[in-house]
């Protein structure tokens, strides 16, 4: 029980965001990585936004287009369904770290 006892007291409710916590949680590490970086882009001027903005829509399409396939194929678990949630999140965070690390950061010669 991770805490889902406190919102209800259904079993099979209980048994399914237990799952998606195992699953998915791990996932969050990095997808809070990926606001931090997001904000700090957001913080350094509109000239540093375009790379988090663009990791953030790929992470967008790879739910959808995963989601969709995932559907098609009949394969729309919720195991599949959470897995994809934690791939979309390490897209994020990763796709966030390597627009931040290719943004060409310059000193505004200011202090």
């Amino acid at each position: 029980n991770l805490g889902s006892g406190i919102f209800t007291d259904n079993l099979a409710v209980q048994t399914v965001a237990n799952q998606y916590l195992r699953t998915v949680g791990p996932g969050f590490a990095l997808f809070g990585f990926g606001l931090v970086l997001y904000f700090s882009s957001l913080g350094a001027g509109p000239g540093h936004l375009m790379g988090p903005v663009l990791a953030n829509t790929a992470r967008l399409l790879f739910v959808a287009v995963g989601g969709w396939w995932l559907m098609k194929a009949g394969q729309g678990s919720a195991d599949n369904l959470f897995g994809l949630a934690l791939w979309s999140m390490l897209v994020f965070g990763g796709a966030t770290a390597l627009a931040v690390k290719l943004t060409p950061w310059r000193s505004s010669g200011k202090r």
